[in-house]
């Protein structure tokens, strides 16, 4: 797989999560107009205004930018992208050995 090859799918992962960031905002607020119904924010009970806190708590855990999600998605992105480095590197190793095991091989009948 290439860099560019990888990248692609990145992109690709990181749109669909901002597709599932988009649908999870519009249910958060949903869920909010149920809960408030006919009040507002500061016209809402105690207990209300609890459960949308820990709603908006819980939402930012899971979904803010350092949330549960965005973590996920970033430390996927890093392990391919290290894979990948990883076998380029290795890659380019065996090409050099390869090279000198060629080089050696030609100097070794000279001088007889």
């Amino acid at each position: 797989m290439t860099t560019d090859e990888i990248i692609e799918g990145c992109t690709k992962e990181y749109e669909q999560h901002l597709h599932n960031l988009r649908k999870s905002i519009e249910i958060l607020n949903a869920d909010k107009a149920r809960s408030l119904g006919s009040f507002t924010e500061d016209t809402a009970p105690p207990d209300v205004k609890d459960k949308l806190k820990r709603d908006m708590d819980g939402w930012v855990e899971r979904w803010g930018p350092n949330g549960s999600k965005a973590r996920a998605l970033v430390q996927n992105h890093q392990k391919q992208m290290y894979k990948n480095a990883k076998q380029q590197e290795i890659a380019k190793d065996l090409t050099a050995d390869g090279d000198q095991t060629k080089d050696k091989s030609r100097n070794s009948g000279r001088g007889r």
